[in-house]
């Protein structure tokens, strides 16, 4: 099984990603997680698993 965390600065980015990943076999492990890092800049990830 491989594993994956996907990380974008901008949400349309991140759903892009998962959407190609989406269409190679991969499957949603969760859900988006929303964070900050520096100062305030948010950015979401998205853990991914393929089997």
């Amino acid at each position: 099984m491989k594993y994956e965390i996907l990380r974008d600065t901008k949400a349309e980015e991140l759903e892009s990603r998962i959407e190609k990943a989406l269409s190679r076999g991969w499957k949603l492990q969760g859900g988006v997680s929303i964070s900050t890092r520096g100062d305030n800049d948010i950015f979401f990830a998205q853990a991914i698993i393929c089997e």
